[in-house]
């Protein structure tokens, strides 16, 4: 039989509770808990972050609508970098995509706020 273990927030939580006099133990055990309580954000995340702030300011930039391969070709990264970005900046409100004309065409991207 599999038991699960304990996160190390639990441990602090039981440990606060067994020790509830003690208010040195309590504080550091609320101290830990906080700590461990907040959400980290990944190296990964931070560049993909500044990287949509770059395609925003690029498009606010140009004034016009460019379509993803324009905006890879202007930052020399792949297609797939640049359409994490947009995602990012269409659900934010910061660009609208514009269909193309024919539905083999591509779409382009506009800055709008």
């Amino acid at each position: 039989m599999s038991e699960t273990k304990s996160t190390r927030k639990e441990i602090f939580m039981r440990i606060k509770d067994g020790m509830a006099d003690d208010a040195e133990v309590v504080e550091m055990c609320d101290k830990y808990i906080e700590q461990l309580s907040k959400k980290r954000e990944t190296k990964a995340q931070k560049a993909a972050a500044e990287f949509a702030e770059t395609v925003e300011d690029y498009l606010e930039a140009i004034g016009v609508a460019a379509t993803n391969r324009d905006i890879a070709a202007a930052f020399d990264v792949s297609g797939q970098k640049v359409t994490g970005a947009l995602r990012k900046l269409m659900t934010e409100g910061v660009v609208q995509r514009i269909p193309g004309e024919k539905s083999v065409d591509a779409p382009s991207y506009k800055y709008v706020a």
